[in-house]
């Protein structure tokens, strides 16, 4: 399928300082945003690099702003390929060599909601999804019309902990090897991560879970792609930091 996003590979690989990484993130969103075309093949991943862009190029950005604010002795290199890492850091004062990127928030459920979204044109946030068949045999998906269409913080908090949770056990639980400084930065929708509870109720469910588990990674961070919700975990022992970006 030709590329139609207004990126290309090349631009990937290119040491950037932080500030020319989050500039050149946010112009290329901006280019998305205006754009309709662009806009139904972001929300449905029908492109290679911009699922690329959306689940690695963003959280890193956000990372960047959460984490390095500032700072201009950091280097970050995005990298595609195969590679055990997705993004090269250079700091001056810093252990962090490299980041392994996953998004927590596009599951097999939320791309099936992001069709449902583009053929109706509305979606319940979390209503139980249904298929009447695989997709490769024509099958659509739907939702339950009887699921609720008002979640509470709770509910909300809850989901994104969950999901956040299934995808950082499977990386940890596939015991492939990464290179030393290595971190793995996730991304969440911290959408119902507002109030003091549920920042607290997240935080805590996270710093649990995770005390005492073996990792090759060195860090877990957890970036919020709406507010910007940063969380840092030491898998080597240290207590767990919280840092909320409005």
């Amino acid at each position: 399928m030709m590329n139609i996003l207004p990126i290309t590979a090349d631009e990937f690989g290119i040491p950037r300082s932080a500030c020319e990484y989050i500039d050149w993130v946010d112009n290329h969103k901006l280019m998305v945003s205006q754009d309709e075309e662009l806009i139904t093949i972001w929300r449905l991943n029908k492109d290679r690099l911009v699922k690329v862009f959306k689940e690695e190029a963003l959280p890193l950005a956000k990372f960047l702003k959460a984490k390095f604010s500032g700072r201009s002795d950091i280097k970050i290199t995005h990298m595609l390929g195969s590679q055990s890492y997705d993004a090269e850091f250079q700091c001056e004062d810093d252990d962090l060599k490299y980041v392994e990127v996953t998004d927590s928030i596009m599951d097999e459920d939320e791309r099936a909601r992001m069709e449902i979204l583009d053929r109706e044109g509305t979606v319940p946030y979390l209503a139980k999804v249904k298929k009447t068949a695989t997709k490769h045999r024509g099958g659509k998906a739907y939702v339950d019309k009887n699921s609720p269409a008002v979640f509470s913080y709770n509910e909300l908090t809850t989901c994104a902990f969950e999901k956040v949770a299934r995808v950082v056990d499977k990386k940890i639980g596939n015991h492939e090897k990464y290179e030393e400084s290595t971190a793995l930065l996730v991304s969440f929708d911290d959408m119902s991560v507002v109030y003091k509870h549920e920042c607290d109720f997240f935080r805590k469910s996270i710093a649990e879970r995770y005390a005492n588990v073996e990792s090759n990674f060195s860090w877990l961070f957890l970036i919020g792609v709406v507010r910007g919700t940063f969380y840092e975990f030491c898998l080597k022992g240290k207590q767990p930091c919280f840092k909320a970006i409005g």
